[in-house]
């Protein structure tokens, strides 16, 4: 303590716990916020498969259009899937619960995984560029949040 003006200002190292605090809310906020997308995701797309799969049976002259909403919801269901897990994942990694495979595999691995989803995301058929746009920035700042976390928590 003494003449020390961080003591003075600061003298349990509390300012430091509220900002890890502040960023591993964060991270669970866009985990969750992926999670929602994805789970919306996918359901919109297990909804397209279902319909073309009952117009296949009632309308089969219309098999071009069934296909093609067979195609794009088998797509979104695959988004849909991977932004889940990843939401999942974030969501897990802010609160501690796995924090251990975190320290295990490390959070480049982490950062990895999330930076290959991005780069992939576009590329499944019956996504649209708007629905790409949104979980990729999703993604992007989970990667910030990440970073952010592992500075103000000192998690390596």
């Amino acid at each position: 303590m003494g003449d020390d003006p961080i003591s003075n200002i600061d003298p349990f190292g509390l300012c430091d716990k509220k900002k890890c605090t502040a960023a591993r809310a964060l991270v669970a906020s866009l985990g969750q916020q992926l999670s929602t997308a994805g789970s919306a995701a996918t359901w919109t797309g297990i909804g397209l498969v279902t319909a073309s799969g009952i117009g296949a049976i009632f309308a089969p002259e219309a098999a071009p259009a069934e296909v093609a909403g067979a195609e794009g919801g088998a797509g979104l269901i695959e988004v849909g899937g991977t932004a889940s897990r990843i939401g999942s994942t974030l969501t897990g990694y802010a609160s501690g619960g796995a924090l251990g495979a975190a320290k295990a595999f490390g959070a480049s691995y982490i950062l990895g995984k999330i930076n290959k989803a991005a780069a992939g995301l576009g590329a499944s058929s019956g996504v649209s560029k708007s629905s790409s746009a949104a979980v990729g920035g999703l993604l992007d700042q989970s990667t910030d949040g990440i970073l952010e976390m592992e500075a103000a928590c000192g998690v390596n």
